[in-house]
């Protein structure tokens, strides 16, 4: 009996209550094998900002690009970065873990397949711009004034003016604003009362786009792409006035090089140019050339000289002139007999006194 009872306690099998296992969401997992299969399908990614873009502001832009090979994502980050990592543990593409390091703060994915990426940003950030309210607390991305002119308001409201100190006046039953007053300074926070006026004076001074941050190029990072705004002007530009600081650092230096060689060939030539109009006896062909430009020039500027002074003297004349004709005219309102008359009158009175 003690045998059988202890071969029975032996088979006794204690199962201890486990955790669940967790379940996933069916929302998480369509989201994950919707990223998957974009990256399935695109080699290309922009990695854009819509901190203060509405959701109106993203259905739009979605639907502007519908017909243009390009698929707009959002999500949480945490989720689109456990769905690239696990992508790259199945696929074997370690490029792709670039992607996920630019997955931080409020951002979206935009894949695509147009080459020309700079054209796609552009897009996005024209087509995404909108006008915006004040909203109270939100930062302020540059000043704001209230101008000068009606404000369609009630005289009531007049006390929401002194308040914040503009200067306004009662006219035809309405206030009107007569000077203009900063309310809002960039970088600060709007407080409540600049947002309730701006709101009932109907007034948007914010202007809110989508900001394209990175982009992701068949496996290369641009952290930063605003160097896409650039155009070949720009770059010209840049590089000329980096020469120019080269060439003026190796001429105070006396260093010779490619860049500033030309420069000094140029201003020894014009030393020996110098030297040589001031010898008599010694001259080149080239040297003929020039005293020959510069007699001409001296010429015309004599010319020139001339022209002017007989402009100035001819003026000079002319006011002359009308200077004589204005004194030797009657005064305006007297009779120009009246002269006449008054030598006539005098010496007849002279002869009757006779």
């Amino acid at each position: 009996m003690m045998t059988t009872s202890k071969q029975q306690l032996n088979k006794i099998s204690i199962e201890l209550p486990s955790k669940r296992e967790k379940s996933i969401p069916l929302r998480k997992l369509n989201f994950a094998r919707k990223l998957e299969s974009l990256l399935d399908e695109y080699d290309r990614c922009l990695i854009i900002s819509i901190t203060n873009i509405g959701s109106k502001q993203i259905a739009e832009l979605r639907k502007e690009f519908r017909n243009k090979e390009t698929r707009f994502l959002f999500g949480k980050n945490t989720l689109i970065r456990k769905v690239i990592r696990d992508y790259v543990k199945k696929t074997k593409n370690p490029l792709l873990m670039n992607l996920m390091e630019l997955i931080k703060g409020n951002v979206g994915l935009v894949f695509t397949k147009n080459d020309n990426l700079k054209d796609i940003r552009k897009q996005i950030i024209e087509k995404s711009r909108k006008k915006s309210a004040a909203k109270y607390n939100s930062i302020a991305p540059c000043d704001v004034w209230i101008p000068i002119g009606p404000t369609s308001m009630e005289p009531t409201k007049t006390q929401i003016f002194q308040n914040m100190d503009i200067s306004t006046r009662i006219n035809k039953g309405q206030i009107d604003v007569i000077a203009p007053k900063k309310i809002i300074s960039i970088g600060e926070k709007v407080n409540a009362s600049s947002a309730s006026l701006l709101s009932q004076l109907n007034i948007k001074p914010f202007e809110y786009s989508i900001d394209v941050k990175s982009i992701y190029n068949k496996g290369e990072i641009y952290a930063d792409c605003s160097f896409m705004d650039l155009d070949i002007n720009d770059i010209q530009s840049t590089f000329y006035q980096a020469l120019i600081n080269i060439a003026s650092l190796c001429a105070e230096l006396n260093y010779p090089t490619i860049i500033n060689v030309p420069h000094n060939v140029i201003n020894a030539y014009k030393q020996v140019i110098a030297l040589s109009m001031n010898l008599q006896n010694y001259s080149w062909n080239g040297l003929r050339d020039i005293e020959y430009a510069l007699q001409e020039a001296t010429k015309k500027k004599k010319r020139e000289d001339e022209n002017d002074n007989n402009d100035m003297n001819q003026n000079n004349n002319d006011n002359n002139d009308d200077d004589d004709n204005n004194s030797s005219s009657p005064a305006p309102g007297l009779n120009p007999f009246d002269s006449g008359s008054d030598t006539d009158s005098s010496e007849e009175s002279s002869s009757d006194e006779e």
